[in-house]
């Protein structure tokens, strides 16, 4: 579950399955929730740490 794409790819079967009701087992939630915090922590630290001026500075 830590690489993207078998993220993308895990999530957008489970909720595929999902709306075909198939039950999501709960194992996978949580897993998929914890998977999720640490992508977003991680995107918002990296995301807060981009400066465009820093770029337009150099130009």
């Amino acid at each position: 579950m830590f690489n993207p794409i078998s993220y993308i790819a895990g999530t957008a079967d489970e909720l595929l399955l999902g709306f075909f009701h198939r039950a999501i087992a709960s194992q996978f939630i949580w897993c998929w929730l914890i998977v999720t915090l640490i992508y977003s922590l991680v995107g918002y630290f990296s995301v807060s740490k981009f400066t465009v001026n820093a770029v337009a500075k150099r130009v």
